[in-house]
């Protein structure tokens, strides 16, 4: 009969088992609350990370709002200084994706020509241990200039750590005995921004090698038992790194680190990637004194890092340019264009004047990888998707 018809098909067996159509029904209902499980889970997990991320912001001055990678590091409330401990690493970044997920808001900071400052608070990092403020041409990239995840994170430097190579560049390698600085250039890249080899050593100087410059007491031109400033100035001529200069300065005192011998012809090949942008590490490492004693051997002797690992302060960021002159940026039809007064452009649905750096930023993010040539009638010419003057 009709009404026959109409009865479920779901009838025990002689045996107690479910029949396949009820076995159908139940699998059915089973994986639709499975779905909805996974969809809450998405929905939290990704509200848990929106706010970790909000809390993860800190000030750069002279650019954009940026974010610090992942969860190491303790971040003042104002933003203005980050507390890091032994093993931290962090990224400067401007996505709650980036890097692991997202490589291409990866910061990128071009200092041709600029001057990068913090100050740092060493006095609980001993011997063996290295608190290190860096640069490196991440994220990495295969021959074909795509992004390449490596150990997870895009992540290169000039000593192939996580297994890929690029330029990088050691802003402070330190703790509260020693204090270095160096630049690392790399061969010719293979294809697009792909290295094969850079210099393991670089070009460094170290205060080790200056007396009483750098040290724990106050017969030390910069006693580390307090914060002290440090800038790196990386001087140019044209499109042409010419000089990398590192000040530490306390209380009006100053160790000056001018890198003579680092030639004009190594630095010279660090040029382009200083002025394509690179991205900002810290790190905090260190384990036995043998580990550490290219760097911190002498004055350090045989103390691990265990034992002396307090932690470290970074503050007070900033990046300043001599010299620079207000850009404008100008979105129209989904493309960004840097500018002066006085470029030609077409009607335009947003504008904002910005400085050099952040325009970079805005281009970067807009547009991906950035071929840079020169013009004739201006200091830089972007060609991407379409043609884009910049003014210095």
């Amino acid at each position: 009969s009709s009404h026959l018809k109409t009865r479920p098909q779901f009838v025990h067996s002689p045996r107690g088992k479910l029949m396949p159509s009820m076995r159908g029904i139940v699998l059915g209902q089973f994986i639709l609350q499975l779905h909805l499980l996974i969809v809450v889970l998405l929905v939290c997990t990704q509200a848990a990370a929106a706010a970790t991320c909000s809390n993860r912001g800190i000030k750069v001055q002279g650019l954009d709002a940026v974010l610090l990678s992942g969860h190491a590091g303790e971040i003042s409330p104002d933003g203005e200084s980050v507390m890091l401990r032994h093993n931290d690493f962090a990224s400067l970044v401007s996505s709650c994706e980036a890097p692991e997920n997202d490589p291409d808001h990866i910061t990128q900071l071009s200092l041709l020509g600029a001057t990068i400052s913090f100050t740092a608070d060493l006095s609980r990092v001993g011997c063996a241990c290295n608190l290190a403020v860096y640069l490196v041409s991440a994220p990495a990239r295969a021959v074909s200039g795509k992004p390449n995840p490596g150990r997870g994170d895009y992540y290169c430097d000039a000593n192939k750590v996580g297994g890929q190579w690029c330029p990088e560049v050691d802003l402070m390698e330190a703790n509260n005995h020693a204090f270095q600085a160096t630049p690392h250039k790399c061969d010719v890249p293979a294809g697009d921004h792909h290295y094969n080899n850079c210099d393991r050593g670089g070009c460094a100087q170290n205060t080790r090698d200056i007396g009483k410059a750098y040290g724990v007491g106050k017969e030390f031109t910069i006693d580390t038992r307090h914060p002290f400033r440090v800038s790196t100035t990386f001087e140019a001529q044209g499109q042409t790194l010419t000089g990398f200069k590192t000040v530490l300065s306390q209380e009006g005192r100053k160790v000056v680190l001018e890198h003579a011998n680092c030639d004009m012809g190594y630095l010279a090949q660090l040029s382009k990637p200083v002025q394509e942008g690179m991205s900002l590490i810290f790190s905090y490492w260190g384990a036995s004194a043998q580990t550490m004693a290219w760097m911190d051997s002498p004055p350090c002797g045989p103390e691990v890092c265990q034992a002396s690992s307090g932690h470290g302060i970074i503050s007070g960021l900033s990046v300043s340019r001599a010299n620079t002159k207000p850009l404008h940026v100008v979105t129209h039809a989904g493309r960004s264009y840097a500018h002066d007064h006085h470029a030609a452009l077409p009607p335009t649905t947003s504008t904002f004047t910005t400085t050099w750096d952040q325009a970079l930023m805005v281009l970067r993010r807009r547009l991906g990888p950035i071929k840079w040539s020169n013009h004739p009638d201006t200091c830089l010419t972007v060609e991407a998707s379409a043609l884009i003057t910049a003014a210095c």
